[in-house]
């Protein structure tokens, strides 16, 4: 075997099995196809049973096994029963993607409720820590060597007026991220974070749909001048829960087009 196979088969995430959370739609959904596309079976998990199992036959006709699961992260006994059915399905999970989390509406700090504060902190934290919790006990019993993905946001590096508590709380992840990582290290378990900025969801549609002057405005920030793509935020994913990145964890890789600072200049 050659160099140039051995390096695209490092990519390869044949015989694993990956669950992602929150894989209904947006970034959730291209994740768990890219992976189904790369090898792996998966267990799509998303709130609404519908769209989860709509992923999860989008993921069979690829060729994959897959299993829809229908689970509010939020709850820890959800969590474990979400956890029940794919060992019970597949035996094993060797990747997890804590994609479930969002910023539900842009507010000020003197505004904000204590309920919309917890509730930005739970889902977008605690998901991740029941998750990476429940997911994280098997693979140390099983002796799986897996990966890790958090969801965190480029407005977890530079954050932004109005939306003070979702900045804080993806901020949250990154060292969550990084302590994990380092608790884990020795089971071999590696734990890395993705960051995007502005990518082409439908979630953000909507959101430029009713705004285009945001739209304007924030292409001008980003010095790729364009939205990301579903499909980049995927690939480096697939680089994360393959062997391809096998040296590396603890770390935040930010998805931009080159935008380092969300602080958008004054008119």
């Amino acid at each position: 075997m050659n160099a140039s196979s051995v390096m695209k088969d490092s990519f390869s995430l044949a015989n694993r099995v990956a669950l992602v959370t929150g894989a209904g739609d947006g970034l959730g959904k291209a994740i768990a196809l890219a992976f189904a596309d790369y090898g792996a079976d998966v267990v799509a998990v998303d709130l609404h049973l519908d769209t989860a199992s709509n992923t999860a036959e989008e993921i069979r006709a690829r060729g994959q096994k897959a299993l829809g699961v229908s689970a509010d992260v939020i709850d820890g006994r959800q969590v474990e029963r979400m956890v029940e059915a794919a060992i019970a399905e597949f035996g094993k999970i060797d990747i997890l993607v804590n994609n479930a989390g969002g910023l539900r509406e842009r507010r000020s700090i003197l505004d904000m409720t204590e309920e919309e504060w917890d509730y930005h902190i739970d889902w977008n934290l605690k998901t991740a820590f029941l998750c990476s919790k429940a997911v994280g006990r098997v693979m140390i019993q099983k002796g799986i060597q897996g990966s890790i993905i958090n969801m965190s946001s480029m407005a977890g590096m530079s954050n932004r007026a109005l939306q003070v508590h979702y900045g804080t709380v993806k901020g949250a992840l990154r060292l969550f991220t990084d302590g994990l990582a380092k608790e884990w290290a020795d089971f071999g378990i590696r734990v890395n974070a993705l960051a995007p900025g502005s990518i082409d969801t439908p979630l953000v549609a909507r959101v430029y749909k009713d705004n285009p002057h945001l739209l304007e405005k924030r292409m001008k920030m980003v010095p790729m001048g364009r939205l990301g793509k579903p499909s980049e935020v995927a690939s480096t994913a697939i680089f994360l829960a393959s062997e391809a990145s096998s040296f590396i964890s603890g770390q935040t890789i930010v998805i931009s087009g080159g935008l380092d600072s969300l602080l958008e200049p004054r008119e």
